[in-house]
Parts: structure tokens; sequence; C-alpha cells
């Protein structure tokens, strides 16, 4: 009987496992704490910061802020295990979002002022223009790309910051925009809220 078929099934499948097994131990990733995370810069080879300790849930869901008849929409979600470009293997969950200013909301004659979420002027969506970096229970930062901007398909990278107030009910938050150190004085002015505070409605 000839049993050199069956023996080669075999060391191909010996082969498969170990290569499956060395890939494994290659890119065995150390999970930490989401709030250890400090910068994107000299990044930890194989890391996961990882949302361990469900900080994200303070976050997730709809905040907003009401002054007159005009309603500032903030939403955010959770993203998990994004790639971080300065990194070998280097991965981090976080928070996205977007926003939009709202007139007269719930009304007959409701009308979006602006929103984030919405068309490329050359094709394509904007989906979460808020993308934090550090963590913390109360608060986080990072940047927010102001693509609601008086010359159509412009868009600017500011300075975010969303601190939280546990100590009202519901929970509040101060949401902060700034331009970054380095803005030129020609930069154009900040069309979306840059200083007020929000309330967690959802």
């Amino acid at each position: 009987m000839d049993h050199k078929i069956p023996i080669q099934l075999t060391l191909n499948k010996i082969i498969l496992i170990f290569t499956i097994l060395i890939f494994n131990i290659v890119n065995a990733q150390t999970i930490v704490d989401v709030s250890e995370f400090q910068n994107n810069i000299n990044l930890t080879p194989n890391m996961h910061y990882k949302d361990l300790n469900n900080i994200f849930s303070n976050y997730i869901g709809i905040w907003e802020n009401v002054t007159g008849n005009k309603t500032f929409r903030v939403t955010f979600w959770k993203v998990e295990k994004v790639k971080k470009s300065r990194g070998t293997n280097v991965y981090k969950d976080e928070i996205h979002g977007k926003f939009m200013m709202i007139q007269d909301a719930g009304q007959p004659n409701e009308t979006i002022l602006y929103r984030s979420d919405k068309d490329f002027i050359y094709g394509g969506t904007w989906i979460d223009v808020i993308q934090e970096m550090p963590t913390t229970t109360n608060g986080i930062g990072g940047g927010i790309i102001d693509n609601c901007m008086a010359i159509e398909g412009d868009s600017r990278l500011r300075s975010f910051r969303f601190k939280m107030d546990y100590t009202t009910t519901p929970v509040t938050a101060l949401w902060k925009v700034k331009y970054l150190p380095e803005t030129r004085s020609s930069e154009p002015p900040i069309l979306i809220p840059t200083d007020l505070i929000l309330t967690k409605i959802n």
C-alpha cells in the first residue's frame, strides 16, 4: 500500500500549524487599559490600548446644548482596535464623533444649519470628524475637523477637549475647541461652538 499521499498531507498540516503559531507569536499584543495611552509618538510595539474598564460607556450617546432656538448636537460612538500609524502592531479603542447645528429642533420648521456628516465636495462622505486620543474617566481630548466653514469644501483641524461633570443630573460636559498652537493668524474663524456646556440626553 502506498502511504506517500497521507504522509505528505500530514507534513503540510504540520507546516501550516507551525506557520500560524509563529505568526501569532510574532504579532502577539500586550493588552492594557486605554487610559494608559498618552500620545501617538514613540509607541511601544505590539500593544492594544483597550477599553478594559468600560470608560467609553460614559461618553457614548447624544449630547446637546440649546441656546435660544439653536441646538448644537454631538454624537459619540466607540470604534474598536484602530491601527495607530506611528506604532508597529499598535492598536487603540477610540471614541469617534460627529456634530450638527439645528435651528428650531423638533419643530415643523426644523432646519439643519450645518452638519459634519456630509458629502465631500469632490466625492465620498465625512463620517467621523472627532477622533480622540488620551482618555480618562472624566475627559477626552484630541482633534476635531471643522468641515463646516464659509468656503464650501474647506476644512481645518482644530484642538478638541471634552470634560465631564458627574455632579449634575443629567451628566453635563464642558466642550472646548480652539486653534492648534501652530495655527497661523490668517486662519479662518472657527464656525462651530468653541466653549459651551453639553448635556447628555441619550
